[in-house]
């Protein structure tokens, strides 16, 4: 699995998805369980439903979308239930030319998540969208041992905000400067 870890508040992800849009057509669709078929899809990152909030107290459980080239289809895997209607999955196990990104973001005064963009695939067009996204966090964030780290997030940081992957994680886990 090839991995981008990051903190950064909505402000610092804007110009993340300008650059790589710019770049590429891209589109995003939340990822998930759907009660029909017709995913939820967005056409473009700046208009992520609370982009910069974190929905969730832990990282991992935040809102995932993938990140696909805008002429690709998304596949909506369906899930038979045994005692309800079918399900239906958005996930990267049968979009594999795509990118998931978790943004994190802001949990709570003091509390900032962090997101990562990730994929699983080695189609070229997955590996594609990471180089794309791999360059705009390089020209935009800079570098804070295995973590990418926005300008406004750092400055959240310097006014005492954990940087964490959890809000219950020990403050010993937390990204230091």
């Amino acid at each position: 699995m090839t991995q981008i870890l990051f903190y950064a508040t909505k402000e610092d992800l804007l110009p993340i998805f300008e650059f790589a849009e710019a770049s590429k057509p891209l589109k995003y669709a939340r990822t998930g369980r759907y009660a029909r078929p017709e995913p939820e899809v967005i056409l473009s990152g700046t208009s992520i439903p609370k982009l910069g909030t974190a929905n969730n107290d832990s990282s991992i459980a935040c809102d995932s979308y993938l990140i696909l080239c805008k002429s690709s289809a998304v596949v909506v895997r369906e899930m038979p239930q045994k005692d309800g209607p079918t399900n239906y999955l958005v996930d990267q196990l049968i979009n594999p030319d795509s990118v998931v990104i978790t943004a994190g973001g802001v949990r709570m005064p003091g509390v900032l998540l962090h997101g990562r963009v990730a994929t699983a695939s080695e189609s070229p067009q997955s590996q594609e969208l990471m180089k794309l996204f791999a360059s705009a966090f390089r020209k935009r964030f800079r570098k804070v041992k295995a973590f990418w780290v926005g300008d406004h997030a750092v400055s959240q940081l310097e006014r005492g905000t954990r940087l964490t992957m959890a809000v219950s994680s020990p403050d010993e886990y937390d990204l230091k400067l």
